[in-house]
C-alpha cells in the first residue's frame, strides 16, 4: 500500500501544481481584461541642446547676475 500512495503522491502534486497554474492564469486574464494592453510610449529623441530650466517668477535672479552686490557685505566684520 506504501507503493501505491508514492506512486500516486508525485500526480497529486503535478494535479496541485496544475491547478494552481490554471488559477492563475484566470486571474491574470480578468487583470488584463480590466487594464487592457496599452502600447509602451515613445521615448523622446535625444537633442544636442542643453535646456536649461526656468523660474516661474519674473523677479527671479541668481548669484550671476547679481555682480553689483556682494554675497557676505562690505560691513561684515571678521573677529
Amino acid at each position: 500500500m506504501s507503493e501505491a500512495t508514492q506512486e500516486s503522491s508525485p500526480s497529486l502534486i503535478s494535479n496541485l501544481i496544475g491547478i494552481i497554474v490554471a488559477i492563475f492564469e484566470f486571474v491574470a486574464s480578468i487583470i488584463r481584461s480590466f487594464t487592457g494592453s496599452a502600447a509602451a510610449p515613445e521615448p523622446t529623441p535625444p537633442t544636442n541642446q542643453t535646456q536649461f530650466a526656468k523660474s516661474r517668477d519674473p523677479n527671479y535672479q541668481t548669484l550671476a547676475f547679481m555682480s553689483n552686490q556682494e554675497p557676505f557685505g562690505k560691513d561684515r566684520k571678521v573677529k
